[in-house]
């Protein structure tokens, strides 16, 4: 996967009449909600939003954690044995203070090598971006749209994101670190992320811990205070927390 940082921000095409309405009503969300402490307060299943604070980031810092250069695994060895994601049972939730919501993948696998995870890669479907906490179906159809227009995501021109795996590393039982490059919207950055991973018979089970990644680092500035020389209470946090549900079954099985 290719990419690097954002070096220097554009500016944007006057926006027409017709999508300046969609925008002021989207932002009547984001001036109210995205300054807010989130609502954790509902406990939900692994394929649904978990909207509880486990492991929630400053909305206002990074980690700081050092990151390896972006290199595509190579896998040489012969004896390797493929899992396939089961995209009905995946899932990844996204957080925005308040805001919540979900993508799914479109495909995905990992390979082992003597039970070791060593090696995958997934392709993320930008169109399936949803929202789960607006009940107001008009408002909750502004949100996604938005996410989807060229200013945010410009799912036309770009429909599919990726992750590449690069490398598990174990930790404790359970524990392991994930790193990886996220590619979205042709930009890739590594992340890295500690998960929960289960060796279950013929399934591997994935959870997450909820991270933090910066959005302006794959080109997403817009409304953001560090690009946008305007009033302040137009914009909102550069931090999204992500969380990730993956289940797998071996390829033979298929």
């Amino acid at each position: 996967m290719k990419g690097s940082f954002l070096k220097n921000h554009k500016m944007k095409k006057p926006l027409k009449y017709s999508r300046a309405l969609w925008i002021f009503a989207l932002l009547t969300f984001f001036v109210f909600s995205c300054n807010q402490s989130a609502d954790n307060s509902s406990d939900q299943s692994k394929n649904k939003i978990d909207t509880s604070n486990k492991n929630t980031a400053s909305q206002t810092e990074e980690k700081t954690i050092s990151y390896d250069s972006i290199v595509k695994v190579s896998i040489v060895n012969q004896d390797v044995e493929s899992y396939i994601l089961d995209i009905d049972k995946s899932i990844i939730n996204w957080y925005c203070v308040i805001h919540t919501g979900y993508t799914k993948f479109k495909e995905g696998k990992v390979q082992l090598v003597d039970g070791d995870i060593v090696g995958g890669d997934f392709e993320i479907c930008m169109d399936s971006i949803n929202d789960v906490d607006i009940d107001y179906q008009l408002m909750k159809e502004v949100l996604v749209n938005t996410l989807k227009s060229e200013d945010f995501f410009d799912i036309k021109k770009f429909p599919l994101a990726y992750f590449d795996l690069v490398r598990v590393k174990k930790n404790s039982d359970n524990t392991y670190e994930v790193v990886g490059n996220l590619t979205v919207k042709n930009v890739t950055n590594q992340i890295r992320f500690n998960s929960n991973i289960h060796y279950q018979d013929s399934l591997i089970l994935v959870e997450s811990e909820r991270f933090p990644i910066n959005r302006t680092k794959w080109g997403i500035t817009i409304y953001s205070e560090n690009f946008e020389q305007t009033d302040k209470s137009f914009l909102f946090t550069d931090l999204v927390e992500i969380q990730i549900f993956l289940q797998f079954q071996t390829s033979s099985l298929l």
